[in-house]
């Protein structure tokens, strides 16, 4: 990111401040970094996937129970 914005001819000198404003916002909605972001990433898939495949378990149930 820092090589990216300092040959950019538009953040030449002001690189520095957009760097130090992508890390506040880093920390403030990512208090446990990007791991921490991966696992709640991680999380979610897994419930969709449970819920998913109860709504499958139930929806098989269902027609068994109603022959």
């Amino acid at each position: 990111m820092q090589g990216a914005l300092s040959e950019s001819a538009a953040f030449l000198e002001t690189w520095t401040l957009v760097m130090g404003a992508l890390f506040v916002l880093v920390v403030l909605f990512l208090p446990k970094g990007l791991a921490g972001l991966a696992q709640v990433i991680l999380r979610w898939i897994v419930q969709r996937r449970q819920a998913a495949s109860g709504r499958v378990a139930q929806g098989v149930g269902q027609t068994e129970g109603s022959t």
